[in-house]
This record gives structure tokens, C-alpha cells and sequence, in this order.
């Protein structure tokens, strides 16, 4: 699916539905962040994930590198820090 099939899709249901990501039979992930990686595909994401590969980083995270192992999606800012 690319950028415009979502979108027309989405275009048809409840703007203000929760959006969450099926994952080993259950739709309990939420979808908090969007971004471009860095191979070139959307990502949707929820916060705090870690992300271990380079190509799935968004295109202005850091490289891959032994100081910055894997790259974290940003935190809910609601959650106190």
C-alpha cells in the first residue's frame, strides 16, 4: 500500500477512531508516530519504540553507530519525564 491508498482509505472512516496496529491477533498497539525513514517508507509507530536497524530510523535520526546502538520513537509527551 502507498501514501495515497492510505490516505483515500482513511478518507472513509471516523476521523476521530483510535488508529492501533494488529500485531499476534490483537489491535492493542496504538499508532502515535508517523515518519519517513530512511529506506524510504512510512513508518507508523507507537512512542518509546526502539528501532535497531539504520533504513527504519526516520531521515533525520542519527547513523547507526556503536555510541547510538538503536534509535528510540519520541516518548508521549503526557507521560511525566
Amino acid at each position: 500500500m502507498n501514501n495515497q491508498d492510505l490516505i483515500e482509505r482513511l478518507k472513509a472512516l471516523p476521523p476521530t477512531a483510535s488508529v492501533c496496529h494488529l500485531f499476534d491477533g490483537f489491535a492493542d498497539a496504538t499508532v502515535d508516530v508517523v515518519y519517513m525513514a530512511k529506506n524510504g517508507t512510512i513508518v507508523l509507530a507507537s512512542f518509546n519504540e526502539g528501532i535497531d536497524a539504520d533504513c527504519y530510523r526516520p531521515v533525520d535520526a542519527p547513523l547507526f553507530t556503536p555510541e547510538v546502538p538503536f534509535w528510540r520513537t519520541p516518548s508521549d509527551p503526557k507521560e511525566p519525564t
